[in-house]
């Protein structure tokens, strides 16, 4: 990779810089020597996309000790950084800041409740980036168990000790999910628990679940991998009802998949999302949740249509076409790039090719 002589000398110094305040490490220097390491990343970054006369910046990496420089990187190099993410999200506006030039969410629930307009020039729907998949899932999994049985997956994905959804509350699920076992010969559970290494000590009595596997009514869902999670939509595939703990993309996922799924989540978030599914497909209550679990084994009292309905508020396109979407944006970024049109004309250019394009407009609401 060829350095220009402008960028090896700025990382050079800057590393002379890093050992003189090294010297004297104070707080004061600790700063310094942390800016001095952002103006060198910035730097070799730089040097990258120029070599590579890389104009757009995308990443869908929410933890990357590099983003800033990187973004910084690309703007220096009359570029454009565009982002998205993989997770639905059980907090509110202020706490996710995922900066960058465009932002391609799901649907209007993030663009409202989730990701704020001050920190992002453009942001624009695609539907949910993991459907493309699913067509793969369909092919190699499918309900196993004898037709007149009811398969419950429960997913544990937001459990962990430092987050916002105990191992208490998870026993407590588990605790209830035994009451409908012992209660119902036709249901079997499945657990997909988020950590391997936790289900031996977060989901209860294990000689109890030990019986109910025995039994041929409890299964664990886990990959080959020491900590390789089981694909959502594949324990879904399996599934006649699948509940997620709190707002979890894994639930989310069951039902863009085309499998109803309850949410359970003690924090009492508000918004869109939770308004329109609250005791329908969102709980706040153990019981309520419980209750609802054993109307649908018992009536299948919501259809994946009406959960879909709901659901539209996280992704109104639902029809796995989402990395469709994002390449006819970032193509179409791409082309104007190359005219070296500024980025003020692209944004309202791209603009107008999405508000006309019938491929963009919300086909669930």
């Amino acid at each position: 990779m060829y350095i220009s002589f402008n960028s090896f000398w700025k990382i050079l110094k800057y590393f002379i810089f890093i050992l003189f305040s090294s010297l004297n490490f104070n707080l004061s220097n600790w700063k310094k020597i942390c800016i001095y390491f952002y103006y060198i990343n910035t730097n070799y970054w730089f040097e990258v996309f120029k070599n590579e006369n890389a104009k757009i910046f995308f990443t869908m990496i929410d933890i990357d000790e590099d983003k800033f420089c990187k973004l910084n990187a690309i703007e220096l190099n009359d570029g454009i950084s565009v982002t998205s993410h993989w997770s639905n999200f059980p907090f509110l506006l202020n706490q996710n800041k995922k900066s960058a030039n465009i932002i391609l969410t799901w649907g209007n629930h993030f663009k409202h409740f989730i990701f704020s307009k001050k920190f992002y020039d453009k942001i624009y729907n695609i539907g949910y980036p993991n459907d493309h998949y699913f067509d793969h899932i369909k092919e190699k999994y499918n309900k196993i168990e004898d037709e007149n049985k009811f398969v419950i997956t429960y997913m544990d994905n937001m459990m962990m000790s430092d987050s916002f959804y105990s191992p208490k509350i998870n026993l407590k699920i588990i605790s209830n999910f035994i009451k409908i076992l012992n209660k119902y010969q036709n249901v079997i559970l499945y657990l997909k628990p988020k950590n391997k290494n936790w289900f031996k000590d977060r989901y209860g009595d294990q000689k109890i679940l030990d019986d109910f596997i025995n039994k041929g009514k409890l299964k664990v869902l886990f990959n080959d991998g020491e900590n390789e999670k089981f694909q959502p939509a594949a324990s879904a595939a399996m599934s006649d009802l699948c509940v997620g703990l709190g707002i979890s993309t894994t639930a989310a996922e069951s039902v863009f998949y085309g499998i109803p799924a309850f949410h359970f989540d003690n924090l009492n978030i508000i918004n869109d999302f939770t308004n329109n599914g609250r005791n329908k497909i969102f709980f706040n209550n153990i019981n309520n949740l419980f209750n609802a679990i054993e109307d649908q084994i018992n009536y299948k009292k919501i259809s994946i249509k009406e959960c879909k309905e709901i659901y539209s508020n996280l992704d109104c396109f639902q029809d796995k076409q989402s990395s469709l979407r994002a390449n006819l944006i970032i193509s179409f970024i791409f082309e104007l790039l190359k005219r070296k049109e500024n980025k003020n004309e692209i944004f309202d250019k791209l603009d107008l090719f999405i508000k006309d394009n019938n491929f963009f407009k919300c086909k669930l609401n």
